[in-house]
């Protein structure tokens, strides 16, 4: 019996420590993440840990050809500056939190797909953790996450020629106005009338002679 109980006892200490440990994990996640991002459209990354922070160096990589970071910020009272570096597809912030009671302990990162980005996965992994408290980068649950990326490549559209211009409707010639000729002397009726009344009065002087 005192052996049942026993084995029982360490199994539920077993289950509880790693309830423990799957709640308090760090972890690295992406609001995009299981969607597909295209040309112009953001994912924002976060790194989130188990303890409030007082001071932590974050380094996180991406696909610089693909991807451009447009902004960081932190959840609570810190502040995370930017630490240049000189290789290429990677951020490294430098996290402080100086507030009596620590509330730091999420980090984002903001970036912005680019033009001309192809279709694929991209990767963004957490390469370094330093913090002062007992956070490191083997507490995290997982140190990379995987965004799907959209083709955005589409074929140019084929400009129709424009018609050609219908020939300008001819215009008709204005109706030509048939000119009537002009009338010389008096019309042959009268002409006639006056022939046969100079005829009659030539005979009426003949007889009268």
């Amino acid at each position: 019996m005192k052996k049942q109980l026993l084995a029982i006892a360490i199994v539920t200490m077993l289950l509880v420590a790693t309830l423990i440990s799957t709640v308090s994990a760090s972890t690295v996640t992406a609001d995009k993440a299981g969607k597909e991002i295209k040309a112009g459209e953001t994912v924002t990354v976060t790194v989130e840990t188990n303890s409030k922070l007082d001071s932590a160096k974050i380094r996180l990589t991406y696909n610089s050809d693909k991807f451009s970071i447009t902004s960081k910020d932190v959840k609570g009272n810190g502040e995370a500056i930017l630490t240049p570096t000189v290789k290429t597809g990677e951020v490294v912030v430098t996290v402080l939190d100086s507030s009596e009671e620590l509330t730091t302990n999420k980090v984002t990162f903001t970036f912005t797909a680019k033009e001309d980005v192809k279709a694929g996965e991209e990767k963004f992994e957490l390469t370094e953790f330093s913090a002062s408290k007992t956070e490191s980068l083997d507490k995290f649950e997982n140190k990379s996450v995987t965004v799907k990326v959209a083709n955005t490549t589409t074929p140019s559209t084929s400009t129709k020629p424009s018609d050609s211009t219908k020939p300008s409707t001819s215009t008709k010639p204005s109706g030509s106005t048939s000119g009537k000729l002009p009338q010389l002397g008096a019309p042959l009726y009268v002409v006639g009338i006056a022939a046969v009344i100079v005829a009659a009065f030539v005979l009426m002087v003949k007889k009268a002679k």
